[in-house]
């Protein structure tokens, strides 16, 4: 067996996608070469560690990769509720007006009810999403 046929058959068994054929072959060329065995236990090892970093990778993603800093995190918190408290407000006083009106036709009333469920749907979707992401970070104790 070539050198380059061998460093394959490593590749294919350390990703577990040997043929019956080529693990005859191969195991017949780790007999030949006990010294080769050492090799294949190192390719086994860095794929252990690439796996598990593909892992933490794809962990990464799933949650949010930035993290603020807690001075970020309170800015963020203060602009965010005052962006909510003003728009509330604003909304507040807008819908007032226009169901006190009987003048407004019943479409634009509908429509602005349609359009204030949907932001609210939305805003609610987008806690409820934050809020089940909380502490389930399971490298939490990696990033400190």
């Amino acid at each position: 067996m070539s050198e380059s046929n061998f460093e394959a058959l490593l590749m294919k068994a350390v990703d577990g996608v040997l043929t019956e054929a080529e693990e005859r072959e191969l195991e017949a060329y780790l007999e030949a070469h006990p010294e080769a065995v050492d090799e294949l236990e190192d390719y086994r090892e860095i794929k252990e560690v690439t796996d598990q970093m593909t892992e933490r990778m794809l962990a990464d993603a799933r949650l949010e990769p930035f993290r603020e800093t807690p001075g970020q995190r309170s800015f963020s918190w203060v602009a965010f509720a005052m962006i909510f408290a003003g728009l509330t407000m604003i909304l507040a006083f807008t819908f007032e007006r226009l169901f006190a009106d009987p003048d407004v036709p019943w479409a634009i009333r509908f429509g602005a009810a349609l359009v204030l469920g949907g932001v609210t749907a939305l805003f609610l979707r987008t806690l409820w999403r934050r809020v089940r992401t909380l502490g389930t970070d399971p490298y939490e104790e990696i990033d400190r």
